[in-house]
């Protein structure tokens, strides 16, 4: 997986319910939850745009909170890492790593899994987190369906791939949607067979819809549980 995926980071609260009880719980996770409803995305547009140098460094007014996910599915382990970025906190598993990237004068956190599994190219990981915002987007929906594909195409444009997505689960101004990304058959060991997103979009305060979006390649023995990635994106929460 590359790691050079340069999103544009969103630093505003969720406006109303940004996380919906047991929404991500519900994704089909390709072989962690069930089986999805495949759809062709050649007529889905990219629709996210790179990572600015500079995020402003005033918050947007504050809104209403999010509230947590009350079911039991969605509770974030004991020993799980917080991650804070801006207004937003959420949680990855104990063996992720919370490492940065300095975009202009901001450091972004960059939470990454397994990177350094592959000998021959050290900088290559297994799984990682980034948070992404839309501006100027009405439709939590259609944002986030055209990030899954934006996602794929900016971390396996090196392989060739074929996504699949699943079915999307949207309430209000958040939604929340799974995909898989099969990938070209590779003779490299290093190559998995397939990734997998999760991801759970909101409008948020400034007009815009801000994502949370967690990737894994599975098929290899270091592959992180697929699972884990849905209560990563579920875990987001107000971090004040």
């Amino acid at each position: 997986m590359r790691t050079t995926h340069r999103p544009r980071v969103g630093r505003t609260r969720p406006r109303g319910p940004a996380v919906v009880a047991g929404m991500i719980a519900a994704l089909a996770l390709f072989g962690a939850c069930g089986t999805p409803d495949a759809q062709s995305t050649s007529d889905v547009q990219s629709t996210s745009t790179p990572e600015p140098t500079s995020v402003t460094s005033h918050p947007a007014t504050p809104s209403t909170k999010p509230p947590r996910p009350s079911s039991s599915s969605s509770e974030v382990p004991s020993d799980w890492q917080p991650v804070t970025y801006g207004h937003l906190r959420y949680y990855v598993p104990p063996d992720w790593k919370i490492r940065t990237v300095q975009r202009g004068n901001t450091t972004v956190p960059r939470p990454t899994y397994a990177q350094g599994f592959c000998t021959s190219n050290p900088s290559e990981s297994l799984g990682m987190v980034v948070l992404t915002q839309k501006r100027h987007a009405k439709n939590a929906r259609k944002t986030v369906r055209a990030e899954v594909q934006h996602s794929a195409d900016e971390f396996y444009s090196d392989r060739s791939h074929q996504l699949k997505i699943g079915q999307d689960d949207a309430k209000g101004g958040t939604a929340a949607l799974s995909a898989r990304i099969d990938l070209a058959p590779s003779d490299d060991p290093c190559d998995g067979e397939a990734a997998v997103i999760a991801i759970l979009g909101w409008s948020d305060s400034e007009g815009g819809v801000t994502m949370l979006i967690a990737v894994g390649e599975v098929g290899l023995r270091q592959s992180p549980d697929p699972g884990d990635l849905a209560r990563i994106v579920n875990s987001v929460e107000d971090a004040d």
